[in-house]
């Protein structure tokens, strides 16, 4: 994996914000392998592996999570009893119905420090602005430029 230090900033600096970070892009561009370099740099910083939660809505364990009730059940049966900043990354969220909805209410919960993947064409389709308008940040991820 190459470390693509300009994303992780990025991130770094948007890190226990109360803003949820959107990264956008092409398909193939390395959204999910830079949350997983993220998810690394927590685990390295001390945050413990039991406080960070990622779904991969491409995976078919989670093909389960249809809908934003799935998702949010899933969610906050994962964090009962946990204390402190929880992690949440949800890779592909742009295949849950509605998951604005579960988003917007993990924000509204003040627990929660959210990650969000997506290709552009999934997320552009979906109503941001009406859900998350002024408590999202978009990152658009290019593709590798040597």
């Amino acid at each position: 994996m190459i470390k693509r230090i300009k994303y992780l900033n990025i991130l770094n600096n948007y890190k226990d914000k109360p803003i949820i970070k959107i990264l956008t892009g092409l398909r193939r561009v390395g959204k999910s392998v830079l949350l997983d370099l993220f998810i690394n740099d927590l685990l390295d910083s001390n945050i413990k592996k039991d406080h960070i939660l990622k779904l991969n809505f491409e995976l078919p364990e989670h093909f389960d999570i249809q809908d934003y009730q799935d998702l949010s059940d899933r969610v906050l049966k994962w964090s009962e009893g946990k204390k402190g900043k929880l992690y949440i990354f949800l890779d592909e969220v742009g295949r849950v119905r509605d998951w604005e909805k579960a988003v917007n209410g993990f924000h509204t919960m003040d627990k929660f420090d959210i990650y969000i993947t997506g290709s552009n064409a999934d997320l552009l389709s979906s109503d941001l602005s009406t859900y998350l308008g002024g408590r999202y940040i978009e990152i658009l991820v290019h593709p590798f430029s040597f």
